[in-house]
């Protein structure tokens, strides 16, 4: 039987992969590129990436019942596809990797550098392999529940700092010129573009799929990338553009000037502990989509193949010498990976699509002619 999840578990996944792969990392990435203007960069981004994402809505509501993996074989013929899904895994397998490599990172930046990296990576990998061993049921389940404490965590955040943000680090805005916001545009939209080809293997296993999906799509990413603007702005008001480069994990930092009532602090330790929630979840959709993606390219159950998989990345993961090689090489294959096959998604698929309709739709008459 085949697995189903809601609408409503959709729009979370979707918010969850928004919000868990980038939060802590992106206002460092964007303060780097297009510094005070790190928020304008954001919107163009995310925006753009939101148009890609309703492109593969549309041609996903053409194959119900069809991953992107699947239509792909249909529209391009079946070596073309092929191909072309398996660039998609080799870019995402090396984002799990990333992924799980950053999720020890997030230990040792805050303190716990005396314990081994692989140790909470390992843990990490662990829990993602048993919830996607009981399916994509339990992980919406999963998700609707932990999205909950993400969300309210980075709201609390902005709200408890929001009187120590400083209006002059947040200017001068459009000093100089466009040149800065595009290039953190590009950046935003190599990032932000990630989720559509999860939204490619999620939209087949949607119960009663319909129109209505478009807006639960958009709700989605509209609350993700809303979540992550607030802390890129929190971050630059409270430190100013200079020191969230510095930074490797700004919101990290920016909890660590919290204190409610004016004596209580500490409060980075609890976040800490809710954004555990956010490196799960990110290393469970990174390495769901890896695993859905071979699987369906070497046609085997993904559960077969899970574990293995999952043990090869964790051990690929530790690779890396450090931080900055880490962080370098997602910025790389961003720009140079998941950027241009999400374009070539789109230059592909769409002429694809339509001349797939066509041929589709002028069988039924070649085969009436053919008869008379």
């Amino acid at each position: 039987m085949q697995e189903k999840i809601s609408q409503g578990q959709f729009l979370k996944l979707i918010i969850v992969i928004i919000i868990s792969t980038v939060f802590l990392r992106l206002p460092r990435e964007l303060a780097i590129v297009a510094e005070w203007d790190s928020p304008f960069s954001l919107i163009l981004g995310y925006g753009t990436a939101w148009l890609i994402g309703l492109i593969v809505i549309w041609i996903s509501l053409k194959h119900p019942g069809d991953t992107f993996v699947a239509y792909s074989k249909k529209i391009l013929g079946p070596y073309l596809g092929w191909v072309f899904g398996l660039m998609v895994f080799l870019v995402f397998m090396n984002f799990c990797i990333l992924t799980i490599r950053i999720s020890g990172i997030t230990y040792t930046v805050a303190g716990y550098a005396n314990t081994p990296m692989i140790v909470f990576s390992g843990v990490v990998v662990l829990l993602a392999v048993w919830i996607l061993k009981e399916g994509i049921e339990v992980l919406g389940r999963v998700v609707e529940i932990l999205f909950v404490p993400l969300i309210l965590s980075i709201i609390m955040l902005f709200l408890l700092t929001v009187n120590k943000i400083h209006l002059d680090n947040l200017l001068p805005v459009l000093a100089f010129g466009p040149e800065p916001v595009l290039n953190g545009a590009v950046l935003a939209f190599s990032v932000g573009v990630k989720h559509v080809f999860l939204v490619g293997l999620l939209i087949s296993m949607i119960q009663n799929l319909n129109k209505k999906i478009y807006a639960a799509y958009s709700y989605g990413l509209f609350a993700g990338a809303f979540m992550i603007l607030l802390m890129v702005i929190s971050t630059i008001g409270v430190f100013s553009v200079h020191d969230v480069k510095r930074f490797y994990l700004p919101p990290y930092h920016l909890a660590k000037v919290v204190e409610i009532g004016g004596f209580i602090s500490g409060v980075e330790v609890i976040l800490l502990g809710i954004w555990t929630i956010a490196s799960l979840l990110e290393v469970t959709i990174f390495l769901y989509i890896s695993v859905m993606i071979i699987s369906q390219l070497l046609n085997v159950n993904y559960r077969d193949i899970l574990l293995p998989l999952a043990f090869l990345f964790l051990s690929m993961s530790m690779a890396p010498m450090d931080n900055f090689q880490v962080e370098r090489e997602i910025e790389l294959l961003g720009i140079y990976g998941v950027m241009p096959i999400a374009l070539l998604f789109v230059l592909l698929m769409v002429p694809g699509q339509l001349l797939y309709q066509r041929i589709r739709k002028n069988k039924p008459r070649t085969g009436d002619d053919s008869n008379k």
